[in-house]
C-alpha cells in the first residue's frame, strides 16, 4: 500500500502560520488538562494576556467537548466526548485562538444569529447581557454555551469571527476565531496614558 503522507509539510505550515499549539480529536477532560498545562509554559506574555488566552482556550475546548455533533465513545468512562479541532497562533501583534467542530444544520441559523447579536453589543450592553444569561444558564448546558460566547468577547475585547461549511444535508462544520491583542490594556491604564 502506497502512503505519501508527509508530516514535514504540516510542521512547516504550522511554523509559517505561527501555530503554538494544535489538537484535533476527542477533547476529553484529561487531554484538555494536559494541553492547558502545556499552554502555561508556552505563552510567555504578560500575566493578564496569558490569563485571557487560557480562559478563552478552555471555553473553546469545552464547547467542543459538550456541543460537537461528532462524538467519540470512551469505554473506560462510558461517556461520549465531542470531537473537533482547536489551535493557538502567536502572531506579531496578537494571539489568534480558533476552534472547529460539527454542528447540526438545524442549529446553524440560531448560532449565527447569536454570534451576530453578541458582536453588535457595546461594552455596557455586553456586560448586562452576560449577567442576564448567567442567571438564566444555571443548570442548562445549552445556555451555558451562550454565556461562553459572550465571555470570550468580553475577555478579548474583539468580535467573534465565525464561518460555516456545509458538510451534508444534516451537518455543517462550525469554525470560530477569537483574537487577543498583545497591546491590550485595562480601561484605567488607557486613561492614565492620556496624562
Amino acid at each position: 500500500m502506497h502512503d505519501d503522507f508527509q508530516i514535514t509539510k504540516y510542521y512547516n505550515e504550522f511554523n509559517k502560520n505561527g501555530i503554538t499549539a494544535i489538537f484535533q480529536g476527542a477533547l476529553s477532560q484529561s487531554v484538555l488538562s494536559e494541553i492547558a498545562e502545556n499552554l502555561k509554559e508556552k505563552i510567555t506574555d504578560r500575566e493578564t494576556i496569558k490569563s485571557k488566552i487560557f480562559a478563552i482556550f478552555i471555553e473553546l475546548a469545552q464547547n467542543i467537548y459538550h456541543h460537537s455533533a461528532e462524538k467519540r465513545h470512551f469505554h473506560t468512562s462510558d461517556s461520549h466526548i465531542g470531537v473537533g479541532i482547536v489551535s493557538i497562533r502567536d502572531m506579531d501583534d496578537y494571539y489568534s485562538l480558533s476552534a472547529g467542530n460539527m454542528v447540526e444544520q438545524r442549529q446553524r441559523e440560531a448560532l449565527e444569529e447569536r454570534c451576530d447579536y453578541i458582536n453588535g453589543l457595546d461594552k455596557g450592553h455586553l456586560t448586562e447581557y452576560y449577567r442576564q444569561e448567567r442567571k438564566n444558564a444555571k443548570g442548562k448546558t445549552s445556555t451555558g454555551a451562550h454565556v461562553g460566547l459572550i465571555d470570550m468577547v468580553r475577555r478579548s475585547g474583539n468580535p467573534l469571527k465565525i464561518h460555516f461549511d456545509t458538510i451534508s444535508e444534516h451537518l455543517s462544520f462550525f469554525s470560530i476565531t477569537v483574537t487577543v491583542n498583545k497591546d491590550w490594556q485595562p480601561v484605567h491604564a488607557k486613561e492614565k496614558k492620556k496624562y
